[in-house]
């Protein structure tokens, strides 16, 4: 079976996560990860779902990172 998938962030960044990611997903770049993560907020509630790990290009190595 499939189990990843391509995208794209809502600003034309390229990645590749599970195979169940939808649109309105959220990418996160958690502090001390190794890898960003694919989040989904879940409804009526301020908790997220943690969907699985992501390839996000430009961003692996703490590229474009902000820490100011």
């Amino acid at each position: 079976g499939r189990s990843v998938r391509l995208f794209f962030t809502s600003q034309g960044h390229l990645g590749c996560g599970p195979y169940d990611i939808r649109e309105g997903d959220e990418v996160w770049l958690l502090m001390d990860s190794r890898c960003p993560v694919i989040l989904r907020k879940m409804p009526e509630t301020k908790r997220y779902s943690l969907i699985g790990h992501a390839y996000l290009h430009g961003f692996m190595h703490g590229e474009m990172l902000d820490t100011g």
